[in-house]
């Protein structure tokens, strides 16, 4: 159906990926690079300690080289079976009770295999007050679908790819998500635009290699206003009041 994400397609993609980040995929390589480095600038300022509790949702087993006492769930048990507290959870249905972390990252555009309205207010429930969220997502306003239907849609459903296959996900626009986080209790703090002119090379070049060069540009582009907030990826920082 054109109107919904088959969670079966979206764990045997994953299941079957070695690596989730392989060096050979220029794209999702840099856009590791990007969430990390931001994860380890951003995170200091809410004081994390070694028993500090952090959702990791949709982690596929990553911490980004960030401290805390780690939480993670993913739909592919196989990525995170290893691991201390480990579930095998949808972050639409998480089996966690209200306000049990100190904050939560979910980071790799896993809100957009979602239905972002359920997956926000459930990180939100879960969540303390005062605690933070930080996510990453991939919006309808990137270059990428500019002149096209897509473009600044609140959610469609769109094809992409990912390391060479085939992928399937849901795009939102920015406007959506921000009433999402209003609704539910959650402030944006601070909103960093990547991957700014890759998607509109992307547009015309259809190789995601050669396009990702183009992220290079991403520290230029994103002090022109009406440019970045036409980047294909989002990330918010978020605490909940």
């Amino acid at each position: 159906m054109d109107n919904v994400i088959n969670t079966d397609e979206v764990k045997k993609l994953y299941d079957n990926m070695m690596c989730i980040w392989p060096e050979s995929d220029l794209w999702h390589t840099y856009t590791y690079k990007y969430m990390r480095a931001y994860l380890r600038r951003e995170l200091p300022q809410f004081n994390i300690k070694n028993t500090t509790k952090i959702l990791n949702a949709g982690s596929a087993g990553n911490k980004y080289g960030i401290d805390g006492e780690h939480y993670h769930v993913d739909i592919c048990y196989n990525k995170i079976s290893y691991l201390e507290n480990a579930l095998e959870a949808s972050i639409e249905d998480l089996p966690y009770a209200n306000e049990y972390f100190d904050g939560c990252i979910c980071m790799g555009s896993v809100i957009n295999y979602t239905d972002a309205a359920k997956s926000l207010f459930e990180l939100a429930r879960v969540i303390k007050f005062d605690g933070f969220l930080i996510f990453d997502f991939e919006q309808s306003g990137s270059l990428q679908f500019i002149c096209s239907k897509i473009f600044k849609k609140n959610a469609v459903i769109v094809n992409t790819f990912n390391s060479g296959n085939t992928d399937r996900l849901w795009v939102y626009s920015m406007q959506y998500i921000l009433s999402i986080l209003n609704s539910a209790g959650l402030v944006a703090q601070k909103i960093e635009y990547y991957h700014i002119l890759s998607p509109l090379a992307y547009k015309f070049l259809n190789d995601e290699n050669k396009a990702a060069t183009f992220g290079k540009f991403d520290e230029i582009a994103k002090y022109i206003p009406l440019l970045r907030k036409c980047s294909c990826n989002v990330i918010l920082t978020c605490r909940k009041v």
